[in-house]
């Protein structure tokens, strides 16, 4: 059933557009993959503070399509692990390896060049299956800066 608020958008062609902004999950073959990040986004996720990292597919069948890479944030004070995901990122990113806390920030992420490792997401954080209508692509790893 259509309201009056809906008819109006049909009719202007805004409702084309509301859908265009809406991201639904995309789902592509795992494997390596080129990828751009774009922005970088921290907020609470499964009750911890997360780190997500948006990129975008470049070159090949899935140019230009997004997908995510999560990792848990850095603590604030303390001891870093160096098997630590982010860690791990913004060593292979910067020119050197990270030793004050300016260079922890993961802003220096942002508008790089990544071969990065795809994954396909099939089951919730409890380890059940997902409905297939639900799978989607997420990067698990970035493997290395390209540019």
């Amino acid at each position: 059933m259509i309201d009056e608020r809906d008819e109006r958008e049909l009719v202007s062609g805004q409702a084309a557009d509301r859908r265009d902004r809406l991201q639904l999950p995309v789902l592509i073959p795992n494997g390596v993959y080129q990828v751009r990040s774009n922005r970088i986004v921290r907020r609470p996720l499964f009750d911890r503070n997360v780190i997500i990292l948006e990129c975008e597919v470049v070159g090949g069948r899935y140019d230009g399509t997004q997908l995510s890479w999560y990792a848990k944030a850095l603590p604030r004070t303390g001891r870093i692990a160096p098997s630590a995901k982010l860690f791990i990122a913004l060593c292979r990113t910067l020119p050197h390896p990270p030793t004050t806390p300016a260079d922890l920030d993961p802003r220096h992420l942002v508008n790089h060049l990544f071969k990065a490792q795809v994954i396909s997401v099939t089951r919730d954080s409890k380890r059940r299956p997902l409905p297939p209508a639900a799978w989607h692509a997420k990067i698990s790893e970035l493997l290395e800066r390209l540019a």
